[in-house]
């Protein structure tokens, strides 16, 4: 039997295909826990803001205390994933900003003409 380039290509879209639901099928039922840091990390946002998130019940967290009484974080792979696809961060363009030149802000600030 002979095939040809194009049946193989058909074929490993295909298999591509159903890789691909089969892996976020497992990520939506993941159980898979990250810490405060990792989950951060992943969202590509600082530890405080994320702590923001969870206490604004924006993302989902298991908060624990630990034996010297310190709150901790763990969140789910599903958890994260969800709130990726739910909540686009706003790029901001900043060729469109209005900003204050450098030397305005230095006479601004000193009262007098200062060159930079």
């Amino acid at each position: 039997m002979l095939v040809t380039n194009e049946e193989l290509f058909n074929k490993m879209v295909t298999v591509e295909s159903l890789l691909n639901k089969l892996l976020d099928t497992n990520v939506a039922n993941s159980i898979e826990e990250v810490s405060l840091t990792k989950a951060a990390k992943l969202l590509h946002i600082g530890t405080e803001k994320l702590k923001d998130l969870v206490k604004h019940g924006r993302i989902k967290a298991l908060k624990y205390k630990d034996k010297q009484n310190k709150t901790n974080y763990r969140f789910r792979i599903s958890d994260i994933k969800a709130f990726q696809q739910n909540h686009e961060h706003e790029v901001i363009n900043i060729d469109n900003l209005n900003v204050e030149p450098a030397e305005d802000i230095a006479n601004r600030i000193f009262g007098r003409r200062v060159s930079l």
